[in-house]
């Protein structure tokens, strides 16, 4: 099995990850999913997990095994309000949509995550950045939420390869001067 799509059902579990080891793709959208099972790290061959709106209360420490990981989806996981330390061991993830979800803070080690081109935090609860964001090269869109505060990293405004800002509603009160958008 190369994905497996869990859309608004009452599942509370997921069998045992032996079976799920080849996944490609887990999508549990919607799902009344709490918790992910004990050896989800074990999961090697997942690329994508999408437990959106999904139950979950938090992440196991596993979870920075998923080293093939590239996308990473906690959109309106409203119960999650940190990500395991082993978070910045996801190396190959390019994309982290976090809008709408519990998380109040990224943790430092965001800046392990050399391959990050996207994050998206509208509607989350994230009052400033962390600094180490300012060391992610190949970051191309920052969508910053609302109830952001502040200043953002002067070295985002380096950055050659941002091409999308979106600072909407929020409470920054002030712009690096190196701030650019650059066209490709």
């Amino acid at each position: 099995m190369m994905i497996l799509e869990v859309v608004d059902v009452n599942i509370v579990d997921l069998p045992t990850v032996g079976r799920l080891r080849r996944l490609k793709c887990l999508l549990l959208l919607g799902s009344w999913l709490e918790r992910l099972p004990e050896a989800f790290g074990d999961m090697q061959s997942l690329v994508e997990l999408d437990p959106s709106k999904a139950s979950i209360t938090k992440l196991r420490d596993s979870f920075g095994n998923l080293k093939n990981l590239q996308c990473l989806s906690l959109r309106s996981c409203r119960k999650i309000e940190k990500v395991p330390n082993p978070f910045g061991d996801l190396k190959s993830l390019y994309e982290l949509d976090i809008s709408y979800s519990g998380l109040v803070q990224l943790p430092d080690s965001i800046e392990k995550l050399k391959e990050l081109k996207a994050i998206k935090m509208s509607g989350c609860n994230i009052h400033e950045l962390p600094s180490p964001i300012g060391s992610m090269r190949k970051l191309e869109m920052l969508d910053t939420p609302s109830s952001l505060k502040g200043e953002i990293p002067s070295q985002i405004g380096r950055f050659s390869s941002l091409r999308v800002l979106v600072l909407s509603r929020t409470k920054i009160c002030l712009l690096p001067s190196t701030i650019r958008i650059y066209d490709r």
